[in-house]
């Protein structure tokens, strides 16, 4: 998993994390249903580009 969940006490906000390329903030949320919406999105996007980028490398091999 490339994402992390965080609730920020004196915001009282759901913030999602890049974890995978460093530490970026990818999103703030006011539920923490949201944030788990956004994660499984962002997940599926990283996984299909992935298959995507091992395709064309054998490719061009």
């Amino acid at each position: 998993m490339r994402y992390a969940i965080r609730y920020h006490e004196i915001s009282s906000d759901w913030m999602v994390f890049n974890v995978g390329d460093g530490f970026e903030l990818v999103g703030m949320h006011t539920s923490e249903k949201d944030a788990v919406d956004q994660v499984k999105i962002l997940e599926k996007q990283a996984s299909k580009q992935a298959r995507f980028n091992n395709h064309a490398i054998e490719q061009a091999a």
